[in-house]
């Protein structure tokens, strides 16, 4: 037996405490378990390993910690070094209850504990959680493991999630919109006289009053059915304070034993009593990996970050589980019964079902993988012996078709088939059913054979999720201005649990991300029309469609001499912009971490 850990080496330097550990086991078993042990704490953990693969968590300890992998005998010994950079600034957690409801209590399952006390070990943990992932994902585009701090990280006295007790009684609060929410808990917030150094933190918040009433016991059949039915919702972020809703929080783990059951845990969500935020799956581990998923998206957007195409920024926080587990391969032969019987499974997580959590035996949680069965060597019917093989047919044209559904959030729905001849061409035939019951058609023809005479396959490109920026150089660009980005494998790993590049580009020089010292500070970028400037240097450039704020289009800087000034040329990347847009966003990050934004019409450029 061998122990391999691929991500991190002994004597690694963190920030987090938090580390994921990515291994493999020799021979590839099937199905096992592995122990981690942090000898600094005497705590010792086991996590699933499928086909010869493990991701576990440990806890670390300020300072030197050995890290004991023990497998079937097998010990290797992993030395992590955690230590605390000197940053200022942080990201502050908080549980909002109202001044009327002592309690606080969060909507869930009676066989939960859905106290304050639990609402506040989840959401820390939770914290934990994005921190950890902050720091993998940008370290796979290069920028090594950099990741925000919280605030026990500074100060191990603070309360590792905060309760705030609103001016707002529960009736009142449940009736305003999430923007109101929004606005009504940032001046709290920032009023409030029991928090110190307001203008160092993001505040990540989640409100207690959250409630879901189904109407009448009859099921939504859309997102925004689900979002009509629920008082007290908002999955907002901006500025300083991102804010979100409680209705899914009974789903996340409580202990760091619970990660890997909660994200496996396949009992569907019963939607006439319970709020079902999965992304249309509906099992209680999709509704955990796309809250704990959208609160990092949110908290994105109070670091800058735009709407992307593809990754965290845009919908690929609903495969944040990905980053935390692995699974055993099903078997396509079989299948799992998923009737409703597994709703009224008591919670493996409730307290009177803690001593089952912790020894890895939950009672209707485990998820149910079948294996495929062992071949059976005589059961095989025999076929003659080949005497004889025709030749000279001709072949004839095949096509393939393929047809999938999309269930939109606004409650539409779009059919699309599409058939792939054999002489390279494609049609496409989409049906979209809207929220009112109408239909709509439309059929495309490609010919695959022109795509490169047309530019398809470019335009194509960009939309990869971590396509290199290669990109036209400006008047003033010199020649290594503009950095070619290759991920390892080219994709990123977790499907969509990942940072666009852009996205990463602003948090690697990011003021949350970086020590701030003196020479830290300095004036921030100016925008006059497409002309750009800062006497600090420039690191990325942004342009986002300016009616809904997705990125487009970047530039980035990454060499040792970054350049003060740039010019946006509108002819080298109007193929990148909408059609009938006349005005776009700019964003412009220093090597400081200084950020100007503007809005600039295409005249100008």
């Amino acid at each position: 037996m061998s122990v391999q850990i691929r991500n991190l080496q002994s004597e690694d330097v963190l920030t987090y405490s938090l580390p994921l550990l990515l291994g493999d086991v020799r021979p590839p078993l099937a199905e096992s378990k592995i122990s981690v042990c942090n000898r600094r704490n005497n705590t010792s953990m086991s996590w699933p390993v499928y086909n010869g693969t493990f991701k576990a968590l440990v806890e670390l300890k300020p300072g030197e910690n050995i890290i004991e992998l023990m497998f079937y005998g097998e010990v290797v010994e992993l030395v992590l070094v955690y230590k605390v950079p000197p940053l200022t600034r942080f990201v502050r957690p908080v549980y909002i209850k109202c001044h009327d409801d002592p309690h606080g209590d969060f909507q869930g399952p009676e066989d939960e504990d859905c106290s304050a006390e639990s609402a506040c070990q989840r959401i820390a943990l939770g914290a934990k959680l994005i921190q950890t992932l902050t720091a993998e994902k940008l370290a796979e585009h290069g920028f090594g493991r950099k990741t925000f701090l919280l605030e026990t990280d500074l100060d191990a006295k603070a309360p590792a999630c905060h309760v705030f007790t609103s001016s707002l009684s529960v009736a009142c609060a449940q009736q305003m919109t999430g923007a109101e929410l929004w606005l009504k808990f940032a001046c709290e917030l920032m009023s409030a006289k029991t928090f110190t150094q307001k203008e160092n933190c993001k505040w990540f918040c989640f409100m207690s009053f959250t409630r879901y009433e189904a109407e009448n016991d009859s099921l939504p059949k859309s997102h925004i059915d689900v979002l009509k039915q629920t008082k007290g919702y908002a999955a907002l972020g901006g500025g300083g304070l991102a804010l979100f809703s409680t209705g899914n929080l009974h789903c996340w783990a409580e202990t760091l034993d619970q990660v890997p059951l909660r994200f496996t845990d396949t009992r569907k969500i019963d939607r006439s009593k319970f709020m079902d935020d999965s992304a249309y799956r509906g099992f209680y581990w999709a509704n955990y990996s796309t809250g704990l998923g959208s609160s990092l998206h949110e908290l994105g957007h109070t670091f800058d970050l735009a709407h992307t195409r593809t990754g965290i920024m845009a919908r690929g926080f609903d495969d944040l589980y990905r980053v935390f587990i692995v699974r055993p391969l099903r078997s396509r032969a079989s299948s799992c019964s998923r009737d409703s019987s597994r709703l009224t499974t008591p919670s493996p997580y409730s307290s009177r079902s803690r001593s089952r959590v912790a020894s890895g035996n939950s009672i209707g949680a485990e998820p149910c993988f079948l294996r495929p069965l062992p071949t059976r060597l005589h059961s095989q019917p025999s076929f003659p012996d080949v005497i004889h093989i025709e030749v000279g047919f001709a072949q004839l044209p095949t096509k393939l078709t393929q047809c999938y559904t999309v269930h939109h959030y606004d409650g539409s729905e779009t059919q699309t088939v599409v058939t792939r001849q054999s002489d390279g061409t494609e049609t496409r035939s989409q049906l979209t059913l809207s929220p009112d019951g109408e239909w709509e058609r439309k059929d495309v023809k490609i010919n695959q054979l022109d795509a490169g005479k047309t530019g398809m396959q470019v335009t194509a490109c960009r939309e990869l999720p971590m396509a290199p920026s290669a990109l036209p150089h400006s008047a003033v660009d010199g020649p290594d201005s503009v950095q070619e980005f290759v991920l390892q494998g080219q994709t990123p790993s977790d499907a969509g649990a990942h940072w666009h590049r852009s996205s990463a580009v602003i948090l690697n020089y990011h003021k949350w991300f970086n020590e701030d010292c003196e020479k830290n500070q300095g004036s921030s970028p100016e925008i006059t029309g497409g002309y750009i400037t800062s006497p600090c240097g420039l690191r990325l450039i942004e342009l986002r469609n300016h009616d809904n704020g997705t990125v487009v289009h970047h530039w980035e800087f990454l060499h040792d001499d970054p350049p003060t000034e740039f010019k946006v040329n509108l002819d080298k990347v109007k193929d990148v912009l909408p059609a009938d847009c006349v005005e776009c966003s700019v964003m412009v990050e220093d090597s400081r971490g200084n950020i100007s934004k503007k809005k600039v019409h295409f005249d100008d450029l």
